[in-house]
């Protein structure tokens, strides 16, 4: 279907649709008026081709026509993992790691070799917010490699990727955690 335009009827009030065309007008040329009046044809302008349309659509975006679509930004961390994890193994833990962009960045966990962290059923989770879950672990379960480890949580998206620090986390199987062993140690001269 070709390009219509919308025009009012001279004198008679009434709204028609037509085919649109380069050099039709839209009424007859006995309703124009004397040739007199008429200006000549413009030459070598741009409005006498037939793709001044597309011309305008392509100068508007040029200038700035898409201003009230929203740009693309890389990601941002809204909220950056701490840099050290302890936890218990009754416990468990949880590591929050937010990040904003346009679009919408996504959230992955990275070791300390690069390799991305997967999820280890019942000892480690990757939930789809971005936040990783060290689950609480009976002492015959713990593993080195996922309960003392570096993690980096990582935010991508098609601008950009931005790393958090190294997470040091350190699971461990006493009853107290290690600061209040120690505090109670040195009040008994031990």
């Amino acid at each position: 279907m070709g390009l219509l335009y919308v025009f009012q009827e001279r004198c008679r009030g009434r709204w028609s649709v037509m085919p649109w065309s380069p050099r039709r007008h839209p009424w007859p040329p006995e309703e124009r008026g004397p040739s007199s009046t008429r200006r000549p044809p413009r030459t070598n302008m741009i409005w006498n081709t037939p793709n001044w349309p597309l011309l305008l659509l392509l100068l508007a975006y040029v200038r700035g026509f898409e201003s009230g679509m929203e740009k693309r930004m890389g990601p941002v961390f809204i909220s950056e993992p701490p840099s050290q994890v302890d936890f218990l193994n009754t416990t468990g833990a949880s590591v929050d790691c937010l990040a904003y962009g346009n679009p919408s960045p996504r959230v992955r966990w990275r070791l300390r070799d690069g390799s991305l962290a997967d999820n280890i059923p019942g000892l480690r989770q990757i939930l789809p917010n971005g936040t990783l879950v060290l689950w609480p672990f009976r002492p015959e379960h713990y593993r080195q490699d996922v309960h003392a480890d570096v993690y980096r949580c990582e935010a991508a998206n098609v601008v950009g990727t931005v790393l958090s620090r190294d997470v040091h986390v350190r699971g461990d199987d006493d009853l107290l955690p290690p600061s209040t062993t120690e505090r109670l140690l040195s009040l008994d001269g031990v």
